[in-house]
């Protein structure tokens, strides 16, 4: 539920702030079996790694003029790769970030 309620809120919250649809709710939908599959520690991982991911490509996108400002570009893809990486490196990228703030016992 954390996927899509998350991304269903964040979709609400863009509509309303940019006056458009901000994002399709295909992506509430993916993020909701991703969480099925996963569980709610590696949805926050997937988004925020899908979210990473996407600024990156759309600024490069944006600044060799592939694509528009306002154009929009698929948010899927990347939540897809972010749960791969969250599937197969999640715990450890979990660990080595809380690893930077929380002391070690030793």
């Amino acid at each position: 539920m954390v996927g899509l309620w998350g991304l269903d809120t964040l979709r609400l919250l863009g509509s309303i702030a940019f006056g458009k649809e901000a994002m399709g709710a295909g992506d509430s939908k993916l993020m909701a079996g991703v969480g099925a599959w996963l569980g709610w520690p590696l949805v926050l991982l997937t988004v925020f790694v899908a979210c990473a991911i996407g600024a990156v490509v759309g600024s490069v996108a944006i600044g060799l003029k592939w694509v528009k400002r306002s154009q929009p570009i698929p948010f899927g893809p990347f939540l897809a790769i972010g749960a791969a990486i969250a599937l197969f490196w999640g715990q450890a990228l979990i660990d080595a970030y809380l690893g930077l703030f929380l002391p070690t016992g030793g």
